[in-house]
């Protein structure tokens, strides 16, 4: 399967489920693009939990917010309890 029917199909798929459960598709569409912004700025050298700030270029700008010890803290909580 190439590139572009991959590509089609995940965007069809995520059109479903977003049509579905938008809530759920928001979180999820979200937590992927902080999770791929967090790997770029590691594979650049910078430090992926500090604030991350994004130029909308006259748009609208994006912030993520950098990370919290409380946040944090859950979250390796999360991983301990995971099976």
């Amino acid at each position: 399967m190439e590139k572009e029917e991959i590509s089609q199909e995940l965007q069809d798929g995520f059109a479903e489920f977003a049509a579905e459960y938008p809530q759920s598709a928001l979180a999820l569409i979200t937590g992927l693009f902080v999770g791929l912004l967090e790997y770029s700025v590691k594979e650049q050298g910078g430090d992926e939990k500090q604030e991350i700030k994004i130029d909308g270029c006259g748009k609208r700008d994006i912030t993520v917010h950098a990370v919290t010890p409380n946040v944090e803290a859950k979250a390796q909580t999360r991983q301990r309890l995971s099976p």
